[in-house]
């Protein structure tokens, strides 16, 4: 028997063959190399009788291999299209496929502990080229460097049928015929809908036809798993029609662009009958994951989440095409605006070794996004070979994470009830300085997920804010920048149900001094700081006022250098002096339902203290003699004497 591969293969049969045969691969040596010993492999494991439901081998990684109508052995002419397989984690001909989705071979040593994955078993179909059989092949993979590593492999309850097709997108008013790879159950059930698409090869990509190839092993995970599968070929790639036009001056508008072919997919699809058209989620890798991160702000029917692998995208002013600093901060800076907006959870996929999007990128580009107000939760995987962008070819270090999010969200669930909001209630109670409570009775099956917004945006827990994805949403210390249209957003698998708005608003009040001015003392030249703090409706203006000391006259005070902040709540004195000591000073706060004065505080303001001088015993460089003061002191009253009797002299004459 062959020794196993260091790791061992991440070959699974996608059906990437074409009518016209298998595309030759690179003349690279290692390659020819690497394919040897696969041929050699497969034709070691083929060759023999698998008995039925024999299960992985943790020792030997053994391949399963079943042909349809026929005892468990493989055919001469299959074994031979199994060795010339294509497969991507072997191919290193660049010809065939986007240089951002190249995966390198993996490390014959990787580092103990790298991968804290177990097995997983991936199933899929291939159209065996020039026959009209098929062929279902299932190869176990481990990520781990040891055995202990290793898991039982997961049950597959699906065959997966494969179709190559092009469908009619609607987009900016006309049809768009796509390329697609169709991966669904072989059966005649309703399924939920993936649609997945790839990634941008650089700033200018060529048109490459095997794109349409790309995510093939994540694509048969999730219909191993009972979903109907579409990897779309955007506008501009590979053979579908209509010009690329993702290459937008901004990081957001080049994903919104691409947001459109999403949408003409998902309206497309969702006519289907083999579809259920209340449970889709949306899946990109590369500029495709950034896409969908778009996608949660335009409103798609049955649209339930959105899966983000390795997100990130080219866009107009990025100039060369670089990830520059300037690059990531605009990434970080969509995020803010896209997590705004979110009317969906979405699922985000890293690793830390990323080479096009970094692991500190990724996290602040996520922090942004649920900083702003959307629904997020991210996978961060450990480095993955050289290059973690290329985790999408590997997706059993990700499937069990991505199975658990599809199934919070729903995507798995049964039909239940779609989302039914009832009356809002609390928005009657309100008043400025208190705490609003607004609360929703909310019912679906199953449960739906929530999201306050107010005035169209999302909120976000923070400050005096609380409760934006429950039932009940709390505002403390309120004021008149709360008031506005509150919402709430309820979604389930079933659909997705917005309550009628509820105003916030607060009753004509005259102002109210909450915090007065204290009194302030400081040292002459130093600056003093008066503050106050008033409610009221409408929001009242303010104007400082000040007594100069020895005076009983108020007089308002103007906008200088001396007296900053005249109008505001904060009024700050510069360079008080010795003069000032004394003067009081109030805030006068007006509104068209009345007026209010704060108490009257006092600037205090000391003379600094002066160091005595040093007397000097004589000689050079010390400190001034008093004996030279008081002679200096003579000399000039002498002087001045003897100016006055000349004056003297002459008046008399």
């Amino acid at each position: 028997m062959i020794a196993i591969l260091p790791w061992v293969l991440g070959l699974v049969i996608t059906g990437m063959f074409s009518p016209a045969g298998v595309r030759p691969g690179g003349a690279a040596h290692a390659a020819s190399q690497e394919r040897t010993r696969v041929a050699a492999e497969v034709e070691s494991r083929v060759s023999q009788p698998v008995p039925a439901g024999r299960r992985l081998d943790p020792a030997t990684a053994h391949l399963s291999v079943d042909q349809p109508g026929q005892a468990d052995t493989v055919r001469q002419e299959d074994r031979d299209v199994l060795a010339r397989c294509n497969d991507k984690h072997l191919q290193s001909d660049p010809a065939l496929r986007p240089s951002d989705d190249t995966d390198p071979y993996p490390p014959a040593e990787p580092s103990r502990g790298s991968y804290n994955v177990g097995l997983r078993q991936l199933s899929g179909s291939a159209r065996i080229a020039g026959g009209n059989d098929q062929l279902k092949a299932m190869l176990y993979r481990s990520d781990g460097p040891t055995a202990d590593l290793l898991a039982q492999p997961q049950a597959v309850s699906y065959t997966v049928r494969q179709e190559y097709l092009f469908f009619p997108a609607h987009i900016d008013g006309r049809d768009y015929q796509l390329e697609a790879m169709i991966y669904r159950p072989d059966d005649a059930n309703r399924h939920s809908l993936v649609v997945i698409s790839h990634g941008r090869n650089g700033m200018y990509p060529a048109r490459d036809p095997n794109y349409v190839n790309l995510c093939s092993a994540l694509c048969n995970a999730l219909a191993a798993e009972g979903h109907v599968v579409v990897f779309m070929v955007r506008r501009g790639y590979g053979n579908s029609e209509g010009p690329d036009t993702e290459l937008q001056d901004t990081a957001v508008l080049s994903g919104l662009e691409a947001a459109k072919d999403y949408a003409g997919a998902v309206a497309y699809w969702r006519t289907k009958d083999f579809v259920l058209p209340d449970r889709v989620v949306l899946m990109g890798h590369s500029q495709g994951g950034w896409s969908v991160l778009a996608c949660t702000n335009v409103p798609m029917d049955g649209v339930l989440g959105v899966v983000n692998l390795c997100g990130g995208t080219n866009y107009r002013l990025m100039g060369t095409g670089a990830v520059t600093p300037a690059v990531q901060d605009a990434w970080v800076a969509g995020c803010t605006e896209l997590g705004a907006h979110a009317l969906v959870p979405s699922f985000w996929i890293y690793s830390e070794n990323d080479q096009s999007i970094s692991g500190p990128t990724a996290r602040r580009m996520f922090d942004a996004f649920t900083g702003a107000g959307g629904s997020a939760t991210m996978l961060m995987l450990p480095a993955y070979g050289s290059n973690g962008h290329l985790i999408v070819n590997h997706p059993e270090l990700f499937m069990a994470e991505l199975d658990d999010y599809l199934a919070a969200i729903g995507f798995n669930d049964e039909p239940g009830s779609p989302p039914v909001i009832g009356a809002i209630s609390g928005a009657d109670t309100v008043s400025l300085g208190g705490t609003a409570a607004l609360t929703a009775s909310v019912t679906g099956n199953p449960r739906p997920a929530l999201q306050w917004r107010k005035d169209g945006l999302n909120l976000r827990n923070g400050g005096d804010i609380s409760g934006v994805t429950t039932a009940t949403l709390r505002v403390a210390h309120l004021q008149t920048a709360d008031a506005g249209s509150y919402t709430l957003v309820a979604t389930n698998a079933l659909g997705t149900a917005v309550s009628s708005p509820v105003v916030v608003a607060f009753p004509v009040t005259a102002p109210s001094v909450l915090t007065q001015p204290q009194n302030q003392a400081v040292t002459s030249g130093a600056g003093a700081t008066f503050t106050v703090g008033v409610v009221g409706n409408p929001a009242p203006t303010y104007q400082w006022q000040c007594i100069p000391a020895g005076t009983n006259t108020w007089t308002n005070l103007t906008e200088s250098s001396g007296y900053l902040g005249v109008t505001s709540p904060t009024l700050t004195v510069n360079a008080t002096t010795a003069r000032m000591s004394g003067d009081n000073f109030r805030c006068v706060c007006t509104s068209s339902a009345g007026s209010v004065a704060s108490i009257a505080v006092t600037l205090t303001v000391t003379a600094p203290a002066v160091a005595p001088p040093v007397a000097s015993s004589g000689g050079g460089g010390g400190a001034t003699s008093p004996w030279f003061i008081a002679a200096l002191a003579l000399l000039t009253s002498a002087r001045w004497t003897t100016q006055k009797l000349q004056r003297s002299a002459n008046w008399s004459r």
